[in-house]
């Protein structure tokens, strides 16, 4: 498991833009790595793999992760916080803090794989923080009528906890 740890820190971390883009496989090995559970310095990176990949399949391996409960709860904020800036450009690695530029990536992938089911899931997840920020998301989309009523419904509704029932808001 050291060893693991050790040539994921080593792949990501000492990776760049060129070095990815010369050896893309590499990024692709540290992001499947979210696809099994692993120790939480392989998950963090993993979850920034896949931000940095954009790909359907990022996606997906990032909603699976953020909607198994028995994942750290940490880590489920962390990999929320990434699909919340799914469409924007980013200054600085979300591991590590390094200037390390991040893309954006088009919002219909991030739609798609985070459906309204996993949005439902994830708003009335038991830690708050995870419900809240699943309505930064969801919010983000494009409102219809459904989402309207969907809003109303959850800002109404007494039995959800307060500070989320003001996120809804």
């Amino acid at each position: 498991a050291l060893v693991e740890a050790d040539a994921v820190r080593g792949i990501y971390d000492d990776g760049d833009a060129e070095r990815f883009s010369e050896h893309p496989d590499a990024l692709e090995a540290v992001a499947a790595k979210l696809d099994s559970p692993h120790a939480a310095a392989i998950t963090m990176r993993a979850l920034a793999a896949n931000r940095r990949l954009g790909t359907p399949v990022a996606v997906k391996r990032m909603v699976a992760f953020v909607t198994d409960p028995k994942q750290d709860s940490e880590l489920r904020v962390a990999c929320l916080d990434m699909l919340k800036t799914w469409s924007e450009a980013l200054l600085i690695d979300p591991v590590d803090g390094r200037g390390f530029p991040v893309p954006a990536h088009e919002r219909p992938v991030l739609d798609e794989g985070f459906g309204s089911e996993t949005i439902s899931r994830l708003t009335g997840d038991v830690d708050i923080r995870v419900a809240k920020r699943a309505i930064v998301i969801f919010s983000a989309k494009p409102f219809t009528e459904e989402s309207w009523s969907r809003v109303v419904r959850m800002v109404r509704d007494e039995k959800i906890d307060e500070t989320v029932r003001e996120e809804w808001m």
